[in-house]
């Protein structure tokens, strides 16, 4: 019994080891200069727990917003807020060009969705809940943020022998916690917990089957204070790295460490005369590759990290055109350098390739407006634009010189994730009904039915409204409104 309990282990153990070795049958294509934004997104994003926006900022393209966006931010909190409560504000998922309509501004999948990873606890949303709170006392303030689920598990304990116990767990958690104070600034942590784990022991022992972690567990820690002219930050992130593990019935164990990473990032904003403002901020961030630990086999497999440093810069200003209406823009640029670590490790053998060095720079223009219609009731919509994106590929170090190299760059490209998933105009409402109670909401549920505005290709196009509507036949509202019109909503209050 232990014999074959022992071959198992071992015929798992290669499995897991050949499992994060690149796989000849399944070669990944040639990378390209194009795929550079898109790791540098998977190397700084995620470190920022708080899944809030305000209505004005996520239909004004960023350019406007409110206190929910500030409450929990190191530089821009109120230290005589009082009292502030929300609920709400999630923000949309990321918006990837070309795909099916995503992360645009209308979006709401991925907080009121089914839990990505796993329905075997029953349809739930990821998001249970998204609230904020903040409080201000007499020499500091105090805010804090949650979005989640908290804990949905469930396990099983066989006492027969041999003794098998066995727990499975998904965690989907979002926590934040500012304390500011006049004297040493704002100080912010961040927690995510976001993911599933599963656990089991065989007498005592991990099994062949495994254990493993593919809980992504982030940590940030943020400062800022204005000092003089300038308003610095400081964030230090770490992703903590995953695991999986196999074992045998005599107590060995072999365990493989995956996606850790770490972050730092400082920057300072520099207000200029008016509205207008400068910023800067320098990133570095990597990734700690893959290694493996334990005492099941005496060759490990390990492979190199990547490095990616860059600055991101941009000017913003307002400009109000009388009490009515006002308009926000700013034009970021970014220029990177990323270091896509090739090598690898396997026993005592190194396979050494070459490095992927990616370079680039890109600017844009981002629009916002805002519209008072009354003094309790505003309208907001935005736009994005990137001007100039280039990005190049070459490749340096290794056993064997690549002399290949490629370049490529995009001109003046609509930004769709400022839009809705059918327009390219989204449009939102803010309403005051009463001192200090705000509610935020999105109008293009509704607006999209009845026109398409598609700003790109200058043209409007009715929308479904029209050819559904048939007063004679009972339907009157063409299915504008219908049980299942729904509405992005924040609600927010001073007291």
């Amino acid at each position: 019994m232990k014999s074959s309990l022992k071959m198992a282990a071992m015929v798992a153990a290669i499995a897991t080891i050949l499992a994060v070795m690149p796989a000849a049958a399944q070669t990944p294509p040639p990378p390209t200069s194009t795929d550079m934004w898109g790791l540098v997104d998977t190397l700084t994003d995620g470190y920022d727990a708080v899944k809030t926006q305000s209505t004005e900022a996520r239909y004004s393209a960023g350019r406007f917003g409110s206190y929910v966006d500030d409450f929990i931010s190191v530089n821009d909190y109120d230290p005589n807020v009082g009292t502030f409560v929300f609920m709400g504000g999630y923000k949309a998922a990321d918006y990837v060009p070309g795909a099916p309509p995503s992360g645009t501004v209308d979006d709401t999948d991925d907080v009121t969705g089914a839990f990505p990873l796993d329905d075997s606890f029953g349809p739930h949303s990821p998001y249970a809940v998204s609230l904020g709170f903040a409080k201000s006392f007499n020499s500091f303030y105090l805010a804090g943020y949650y979005a989640g689920h908290g804990i949905w598990g469930s396990g099983n304990n066989n006492r027969a022998d041999p003794e098998t116990i066995t727990a499975t767990g998904q965690w989907k958690n979002n926590l934040a916690i500012l304390f500011g104070n006049a004297a040493i600034g704002g100080i912010r942590f961040d927690l995510i917990l976001d993911g599933d784990v599963n656990s089991a022991t065989y007498d005592g022992n991990v099994p062949s089957s495994g254990n493993d972690s593919d809980v992504t567990m982030m940590t940030a820690f943020t400062w800022g204070k204005p000092i003089g002219k300038l308003i610095p930050h400081a964030t230090l992130g770490i992703k903590w790295p995953k695991y999986s593990q196999e074992g045998d019935s005599n107590g060995k164990e072999m365990t493989t460490w995956t996606d850790g990473a770490l972050l730092v990032k400082a920057g300072t904003d520099i207000p200029l005369k008016d509205n207008a403002l400068l910023s800067f901020d320098l990133t570095g961030a990597g990734t700690f590759g893959t290694s493996q630990t334990g005492d099941l086999y005496s060759d490990k497999y390990s492979s190199e990290g990547d490095f990616y440093l860059g600055v991101d810069a941009g000017y913003s200003n307002k400009i109000n055109f009388g009490e009515k209406v006002a308009v926000g823009f700013k034009t970021p640029v970014t220029i990177g350098l990323l270091i896509d670590g090739e090598d690898t490790t396997y026993g005592s053998t190194t396979t050494d390739l070459p490095n992927d060095i990616y370079f680039g720079l890109k600017a844009g223009v981002e629009l916002g407006f805002q519209f008072k219609l009354t003094q309790k009731i505003a309208l907001y919509t935005g736009a994005g634009l990137t001007l100039f994106d280039w990005t190049t590929l070459s490749h340096s170090g290794g056993d064997t010189e690549d002399k290949t190299s490629d370049w490529n760059i995009n001109g003046i490209q609509w930004d769709g994730s400022k839009g809705s998933s059918k327009s390219s105009i989204g449009l939102g409402m803010t309403i005051a009904p009463v001192e200090n109670l705000s509610i935020g909401f999105g109008l293009n549920t509704i607006l999209d039915q009845l026109i398409i505005i598609n700003v790109p290709e200058m043209n409007v196009k009715l929308g479904d409204f029209w050819s559904n509507f048939d007063p004679f036949g009972g339907n009157f509202f063409g299915g504008l409104l219908s049980d299942s019109t729904s509405f992005d909503l924040t609600v927010s209050y001073k007291f």
